[in-house]
């Protein structure tokens, strides 16, 4: 399926996720500039991280003229406290409820922790639950304890986490994988392969990563690498280019 800046993954509770996001992260700290600017450059998932300014999300999202339904929005909790995580970020945000609620990384009463998104999201505040950053034990204990099985799970994109190990193991229990591509993690070994296509390695990465059906968070440092992240759709990866970066990732 050709992949374009509408695609969107059909998550296992039946809701469907953008399949590229804008990041909120402290280099943009969550800027009402920078939400606008992703939106305004055709993005309709943004993920938040905790730190983020969600006055001027909330901002944004008022000033933007985009209706509610049209956007997915990602939140992230703690497991010490999740409801209260929760329903401060909607309150902040000035929104009823949140398309993904994260567990924000694996740690003692993580099931719990779990339950208590699916409670919320019986409660109608949330509607798809997942996880961050947990790998095959953690994602393979947490599924013999709960009842909803995790929509997304999502990782940083680094060669020592993004194993093939973990995204098999994702899709034989049907959790969506979510990559995030942070500005610290980077692949100078990308560039080369950019300027075969006038694209910048970022660019690279993220196409790379949708074309293995990995859907993607990328954040930005400014406007240009914002719209950059999204201009994803005018170009494919040739064999020989996956093969390089197979490689790298040990994929």
């Amino acid at each position: 399926m050709k992949i374009s800046i509408d695609t969107k993954a059909l998550l296992n509770d039946g809701f469907r996720m953008p399949v590229a996001a804008f990041g909120l992260c402290c280099e943009n700290a969550g800027g009402k500039q920078a939400v606008l600017h992703a939106l305004a450059s055709g993005y309709r998932h943004i993920d938040l991280v905790s730190g983020t300014d969600l006055q001027q999300v909330k901002e944004a999202l008022e000033e933007c003229g985009i209706p509610r339904e049209e956007l997915f929005i990602t939140v992230k909790v703690k497991a010490e406290s999740v409801r209260s995580d929760l329903m401060t970020s909607l309150e902040n945000l000035g929104t009823e409820y949140a398309d993904l609620c994260l567990l924000s990384m694996a740690a003692e009463g993580s099931a719990d922790a779990y339950k208590e998104i699916e409670k919320l999201i019986e409660e109608k505040y949330v509607h798809s639950a997942g996880v961050c950053g947990f790998d095959v034990t953690e994602l393979n204990s947490l599924l013999s304890r709960v009842n909803l099985i995790p929509a997304v799970n999502q990782i940083e994109c680094v060669p020592e986490l993004l194993k093939n190990e973990l995204i098999l193991f994702c899709r034989q229990n049907k959790v969506g994988v979510q990559a995030r591509l942070c500005l610290k993690s980077r692949q100078k070994q990308m560039e080369k392969i950019g300027r075969l296509y006038g694209k910048t390695g970022a660019q690279v990465m993220l196409k790379w990563l949708l074309e293995r059906r990995i859907a993607v968070v990328s954040e930005a440092a400014d406007d240009e690498e914002i719209t950059q992240n999204i201009e994803l759709f005018d170009f494919d990866l040739s064999t020989e280019d996956h093969s390089m970066i197979n490689i790298i990732y040990r994929y």
